[in-house]
């Protein structure tokens, strides 16, 4: 982290506020569509997730999903969990450069702008994001209100980066048992695994930025 704090400082001089300001709008607006990217590939790792959830239990024979149409029930199971695990990095990509982007924005301010970072002002210019908003309490909150503002934080986490993974591995651990060990649902589960784990590492990284 520090050096990459330090490489990005490093790239103005004090002479360059102008250059800095210019900078910092940029990253604002990218960090506008990284916010809307975000978004998509959690509704589209959710709507995933329900279709497939309806094809198991027997509510639907085919999945529809950007173009494609799949109608094989048994494919279905054996192979489709690859794409939420999927969703699920690019997820969790987006999130790091979300992470990325906001800090970015604090330490060319921290260096160039002392008084606005110091001030706080600068959060309520950052794209609206549920993030932000309990950053904001956290920060701006009474000795008893930071620490409850870990739970509704703690929930949101869980429910849109952890419980997908929970359903995919408990979707699997189901299929195995139907399937009976079959061979395409083993090397399924091993890419999918394998694509949670980086997931894992990815939201590991964010959390060091």
């Amino acid at each position: 982290m520090s050096k990459i704090k330090e490489s990005i400082e490093s790239a103005f001089s004090d002479s360059d506020i102008e250059r800095v300001d210019k900078n910092i709008e940029s990253i604002k607006a990218s960090l506008v569509s990284t916010n809307q990217q975000f978004a998509r590939y959690t509704i589209l790792l959710f709507v995933s997730l329900f279709s497939y959830h309806l094809v198991l239990i027997g509510q639907s024979e085919e999945i529809t999903m950007l173009g494609l149409k799949l109608g094989s029930k048994d494919f279905i199971a054996k192979w489709f969990l690859i794409v939420p695990s999927i969703l699920l990095l690019m997820q969790s990509l987006a999130g790091y450069l979300r992470v990325y982007q906001q800090e970015s924005i604090e330490w060319l301010l921290a260096k160039y702008r002392k008084n606005e970072y110091e001030s706080g002002l600068y959060r309520a210019a950052f794209p609206t994001s549920h993030i932000l908003s309990l950053d904001l309490m956290k920060r701006l909150g009474t000795d008893i209100s930071p620490k409850l503002i870990d739970i509704p934080a703690t929930i949101i986490a869980f429910a849109s980066v952890w419980l997908p993974s929970l359903y995919i591995i408990g979707a699997y651990v189901y299929c195995i048992d139907v399937y009976r060990g079959d061979w395409q649902i083993i090397v399924s589960l091993v890419i999918s695994m394998f694509i949670i784990w980086q997931k894992t590492l990815i939201v590991r990284r964010s959390q060091e930025i």
